[in-house]
């Protein structure tokens, strides 16, 4: 009976440290497909610190996108982030900080959103 218990926080654990951080940014369920993911990264450092990502994103006025979710995955289990105010429909910028010293960070912003009718 004692080994049941050590198996399941192993197993907790486990899928703690494969997901890193996540955040999103909108509305998941307010639908849209995936537009563009970007990729960043920091490092290697030459000791460990703790690294910043910036994602900066507009969107291309010539092709009507809208950005409707983005959902952000980091590769440390710890993350502080600021959060946008106002309307990221068109763009955002945030700034990912690790909360443990890392030599080096990794993470990706995959973008959802919709093509809107052209304007008249």
């Amino acid at each position: 009976m004692k080994f049941l218990p050590v198996v399941a926080l192993v197993c907790l654990m486990g899928v703690e440290i494969a997901t890193g951080c996540l955040f999103g940014l909108g509305l998941s369920s307010a639908g849209g497909t995936q537009m563009h993911v970007l990729r960043a990264r920091s490092g290697p450092a030459a000791q460990p610190a703790f690294l910043s990502l910036i994602f900066d994103y507009a969107v291309d006025p010539t092709t009507y996108e809208e950005i409707t979710y983005v959902r952000f995955e980091m590769s440390e289990t710890d993350c502080s982030h600021n959060v946008p105010t106002g309307d990221f429909s068109r763009g955002f910028r945030i700034n990912v900080t690790s909360l443990i010293p890392v030599l080096e960070y990794n993470g990706t912003a995959t973008i959802f959103g919709r093509y809107r009718a052209r304007e008249v």
